[in-house]
């Protein structure tokens, strides 16, 4: 089974897309489109962090990050809605959780949350 159909909300493979990393530095930006069967890089730019902006991988000052952010996709003039991030692996939990083959994607989902709230 796809990664789409597990999680349909979360996963969109279908370019136009918007890709955002945020790092100790700077904050980065992508928008890639397809053009025919090819992917097409629509936009690529990054803005400056001043030096302190992480303490110990937590966002000390969220503003000025969502000021960069605001920076960039006003340069941009792109208006996507799909983006893409990624997390540190240092910073989720990763769970192997065994499912019955015959649930559907109602009965996934509902799993899926449950077994994460027991992680909690």
């Amino acid at each position: 089974m796809s990664q789409t159909k597990l999680f349909p909300k979360f996963v969109s493979p279908r370019p136009p897309l918007l890709g955002l990393d945020i790092s100790d530095n700077a904050v980065r930006l992508v928008a890639l489109g397809r053009k025919g069967s090819q992917y097409e890089l629509l936009h690529a730019d990054a803005e400056d962090l001043p030096d302190g902006i992480l303490r110990d991988r937590d966002i000390a000052d969220g503003a000025t990050v969502s000021k960069a952010l605001r920076t960039l996709l006003d340069r941009s003039r792109i208006r996507i809605k799909s983006v893409a991030t990624a997390l540190p692996v240092n910073a989720v939990i990763i769970k192997v959780i065994s499912l019955p083959a015959d649930l559907d994607s109602m009965g996934i989902d509902g799993q899926a949350r449950w077994k994460c709230l027991l992680i909690q």
